[in-house]
């Protein structure tokens, strides 16, 4: 008789080629699994260098849970346990059938911005120190942005305003809301500095969820949103991004924060809450 054949083994029987399924795979880099780290923990870390350096980049579809297992050297156990770590991190995402399979997915801002989430609900943060750290960030990034003067920067923020003041004429406070968001993102995501690009992009998710939680519980929240003002200092941030002003951009960013905190003093009692 012959002997009995392991679920592991038959698995891998009736699995198909990645050629024969007309499908591009892109196998991650060959690594020796150390024994001062589980395995799984070691390659875990390899592909996620792989996809930090380029090697794997975004929308990359990897190879089949066969080919993985025979290119690392590892069991199944072992290579979905690797696997379920870099999904839970939302580097890859894992599609089930003949045409799926892990897929590389770079970090975005929602990504990073649900961790801090939870931790702000946490600490029992108030609303108010949203403002406090855009007024640090946002006001040095303005700074820059007159430095540098990038066209497309520039382009980017008159398009907000224009979408501002078309929310405002037809008394669309979401509306509103939305492109003036865009518009403080735009002004860290073109300074010229990634780092705060990332933390400006990050921090504007976060605003969006707290935005969104001061209009459910403060009734009259929009009502009082002073959108001629808001998009007077908007267009004048640009102004003197285009008089290249540095001093000048930081110093009425800051002041702009400021009269926007001021005007909501349920910032400082209300805390956040991710869900």
């Amino acid at each position: 008789m012959a002997p009995a054949r392991s679920k592991e083994a038959s698995d891998n029987d009736r699995e198909t080629p990645s050629v024969l399924l007309g499908v591009k795979r892109v196998p991650p880099s060959a690594v020796p699994v150390r024994p001062s780290k589980k395995a799984a923990e070691v390659i875990a870390d390899h592909l996620r260098r792989d996809i930090a350096v380029g090697a794997l980049r975004d929308g990359d579809t990897l190879p089949s849970e066969g080919e993985l297992i025979a290119h690392f050297g590892v069991s199944r156990p072992t290579l979905r346990s690797a696997l379920r770590m870099l999904e839970s991190e939302s580097l890859l995402t894992i599609s089930r059938g003949a045409q799926g399979g892990p897929q590389v997915r770079h970090p975005d801002a929602d990504v990073t911005a649900r961790s801090v989430a939870m931790l702000l609900q946490l600490r029992g943060t108030p609303l108010s120190d949203f403002f406090a750290v855009r007024a640090v960030i946002e006001p040095a990034a303005a700074a820059l942005l007159a430095q540098h003067r990038p066209p497309e920067g520039l382009a980017a923020l008159r398009e907000q305003i224009a979408a501002e003041e078309a929310a405002a004429e037809a008394d669309d406070r979401d509306g509103f809301v939305d492109a003036a968001i865009g518009f403080y993102r735009a002004v860290t995501e073109h300074c010229g500095s990634d780092l705060f690009a990332v933390f400006g992009s990050v921090l504007q998710t976060l605003l969006v969820q707290a935005t969104n939680m001061l209009r459910e519980l403060v009734s009259d929240v929009s009502s009082r949103i002073p959108t001629g003002d808001i998009i007077a200092a908007h267009a004048e941030l640009v102004r003197l991004i285009v008089e290249g002003d540095s001093a000048g951009a930081e110093a009425h960013w800051r002041r702009h924060i400021g009269d926007l905190a001021d005007a909501y003093p349920e910032l400082r009692t209300v805390r956040f809450s991710a869900y």
